[in-house]
């Protein structure tokens, strides 16, 4: 015979409370990342007139502890009080997705959600092989910020602890989004570099660090990073680099044996308008002049 669950304590406010012995935290769930202990006034709160905010619990096959979705920190300050019992919303048995999903709409639209809370919890949905946009239409959020969160879940561990770092060490979702559109390599380099920048000083900082690549500016390189051919495009600015430089290479070698040969000038002037050195209009003046 099936084991029959154990039943709930409904009180006569209509809420069900379960033994505080009967409701466990599964390690490595919260969908927090970091949440400092119950403070003395949330316990004092609690002592007077107990938990206002029932605990989100599920069940798993063949027990009958409760685990909690959210309201780990009532859960401690019941524990540190020492109640006997707290009350719950029991959501059953459910799979890991639907557990994630409850715990991050129970958390969406409170102040203390931070991004790396957001990231942790949606690098756990891709886990579980939940999209985009299962994502976006189960929390409630656009697409675009889903979208976001799911790619510096993916990124380099340093751009995901970089978040959850105090003020003077941390990164903004911004910078960690473009960061975790780089090369994996590059990344770690751009998150020292990030840190070390004004808010909007950032891509130039990672163009140094990611290679220097000539003629790379602000605007351009906002277009080169995004989108599924960044991989492609980024690959094509370094073998430009490269080519630029052998040309230059050559052109050193060449000049001093015959100085005013026109062509090598003309190439001068050409690498010079690539590398961002010159402007277009003042390499057709130089080249008027020659």
């Amino acid at each position: 015979m099936p084991r029959q669950k154990r039943a709930l304590r409904k009180a006569d406010d209509g809420r069900s409370y379960a033994p505080i012995s009967q409701v466990e935290v599964e390690e490595g769930f919260n969908v927090r990342t970091k949440q400092p202990p119950p403070d003395e006034e949330m316990l004092m709160s609690i002592r007077s007139r107990g938990i206002d905010s029932p605990l989100f619990v599920r069940r798993k096959d063949g027990s009958d502890t409760l685990f909690v979705l959210d309201g780990h920190r009532r859960y401690q300050a019941a524990l540190i009080i020492g109640l006997s019992e707290v009350p719950v919303i029991d959501y059953g048995i459910l799979s890991e997705k639907d557990a994630i999903c409850t715990a991050l709409r129970a958390n969406c639209y409170r102040k203390q959600m931070s991004t790396a809370d957001w990231v942790y919890a949606c690098g756990k949905l891709m886990k579980t092989g939940t999209t985009v946009r299962e994502a976006s239409e189960v929390l409630g959020l656009a697409k675009s910020s889903v979208a976001e969160y799911f790619k510096i879940a993916t990124a380099d561990p340093s751009v995901r602890s970089s978040l959850k770092k105090s003020a003077q060490g941390r990164i903004t979702k911004k910078k960690a989004v473009e960061i975790s559109r780089l090369e994996p390599e590059a990344q770690p380099k751009a998150v020292v570099a990030a840190k070390s920048t004004t808010p909007s000083g950032v891509l130039p900082r990672i163009s140094k660090v990611t290679g220097d690549i000539p003629g790379v500016t602000t605007q351009n390189l906002t277009v080169l990073l995004p989108g599924e051919k960044k991989k492609e495009e980024y690959r094509m600015a370094a073998d430009y680099k490269e080519r630029c430089m052998a040309m230059e290479a050559q052109i050193a070698q060449r000049k001093p044996l015959n100085p005013s040969n026109k062509k090598l000038l003309g190439m001068e002037l050409t690498i010079a308008v690539l590398r961002g050195r010159m402007k277009v209009e003042d390499a057709f003046v130089n080249w008027e002049k020659v």
